[in-house]
């Protein structure tokens, strides 16, 4: 290769304490001719695109759901993240993730993409994408509604058990941050 490559991953959403960058990233960073993201972001139609994908056509999540499971959907929903159900109920499932997520590892998450996203824009840095959000969008529609919906539920219903999980690795991460070795 003429010039080096950085590969840094995709981390969309942490809890803030975890959020560690290293001085060094930063530099390289800094001196980059190149940021290339999963999807450009800067497109100016990226918001619409989004929105598009997010959506189901023709039906709602109450026709892929049991009655069961859509009442516990819909509390959960209502209660644990704070939005309305009718607000969301052509979301497809797969898409749920974006406000149950937050739920999870707490409020304001963290984000390496957006990060160096803002980052590249500050510095005036190129930006580019490997996908479209319509590809990136494609690899969720190929799972099944239905398929997606048993998912969501799943997610659901082990929300206490993954917001503990979260809560006692921050804890071991500090202990570990803290310890002199």
């Amino acid at each position: 290769m003429q010039h080096p490559l950085y590969i840094y991953g995709s981390i969309h959403a942490l809890p803030q304490a975890d959020f560690i960058l290293h001085d060094t990233v930063n530099h390289i960073f800094q001196h980059s001719s190149l940021a290339v993201f999963e999807v450009d972001f800067t497109q100016p139609d990226i918001g619409a695109e989004i929105q598009k994908g997010m959506i189901m056509a023709g039906t709602s999540i109450e026709q892929l759901l049991s009655d069961d499971d859509f009442n516990t959907l819909k509390t959960f929903i209502e209660d644990s993240v704070g939005l309305s159900m009718d607000a969301v109920k052509n979301v497809k499932p797969l898409m749920f993730s974006a406000f149950i997520i937050p739920k999870i590892i707490g409020s304001q998450p963290a984000s390496y993409d957006f990060y160096f996203l803002q980052k590249a824009q500050e510095l005036s840095i190129p930006v580019a994408g490997l996908e479209t959000a319509s590809e990136q969008f494609g690899y969720f529609d190929s799972v099944p509604l239905k398929e997606q919906a048993q998912m969501l539920m799943e997610s659901v219903n082990d929300f206490d058990k993954k917001k503990d999980h979260c809560k006692n690795d921050r804890i071991v991460q500090k202990t570990r941050h803290r310890s002199p070795l």
